[in-house]
């Protein structure tokens, strides 16, 4: 059985996650976490361009002086928050992956982490997904862009993994399909607000990994 990424490695030295964060008082956290946890709630309700260090620093109540000891650049904190972002979002993926022992389940669980992840209240669609508009992927800060790619090839792998196992005759066709169904789910989402959306790209992608491979006689798969 494929064992799946736990997430981006660079997020693998993070004390802290983005829900924990999220859910505990500003006043009880330490310093670096309240930024964090401030700049998670701006980033997400105004974006990171419409969002300036000293909104930040004020509604985290530190010092300016503290905000720059912690975080070198405004370039290096919006990093550490995608890498938190990255983190909490493939234990979404791996908590409804590994109920399954079934390869095809194993994919369809990814239509169902989505389907929670899109109840959440605070989702706006994907962080990573904005990040492609936010930023030129080849002339921005390299630490972002880093996580970025990171992030986009690890979910790509492990797409295409699940599709492998699922169905080993024609999985490079079928993975760009599911990542198809998957990104549009989100797309769909943060629109409409209706998280039933996953459930329904769940069912093409059921019927996607039913149907007979082409040139396959029938009865085989």
């Amino acid at each position: 059985m494929k064992v799946l990424p736990k997430t981006n490695e660079m997020a693998a030295d993070l004390r802290v996650s983005a829900s924990g964060l999220l859910k505990s008082d500003l006043e009880q956290l330490a310093p670096r976490e309240r930024i964090l946890r401030t700049a998670l709630i701006l980033f997400n309700e105004k974006g990171v361009h419409r969002t300036g260090t000293d909104l930040i620093i004020e509604q985290a109540n530190v010092a300016k002086m503290t905000f720059y000891r912690l975080f070198e650049s405004k370039a290096h904190l919006i990093a550490e928050c995608l890498r938190l972002r990255d983190a909490e979002w493939f234990a979404l993926l791996r908590k409804h992956i590994d109920r399954h022992k079934s390869a095809h389940s194993r994919v369809l669980a990814l239509f169902d982490a989505f389907e929670e992840w899109f109840q959440q209240p605070d989702f706006a669609g994907c962080p990573f997904i904005r990040s492609l508009y936010d930023f030129n992927l080849e002339e921005d800060d390299k630490e972002i862009v880093g996580v970025i790619r990171s992030h986009f090839g690890a979910i790509r792998d492990l797409v295409a993994d699940l599709a492998k196992a699922a169905r080993p005759k024609d999985h490079e066709a079928i993975a760009p399909l599911l990542m198809s169904l998957l990104s549009g789910s989100i797309v769909v989402a943060q629109v409409s607000r209706a998280h039933d959306i996953a459930r329904i790209n769940r069912a093409q992608a059921a019927a996607l990994l039913a149907a007979r491979p082409k040139g396959t006689p029938h009865g085989k798969r």
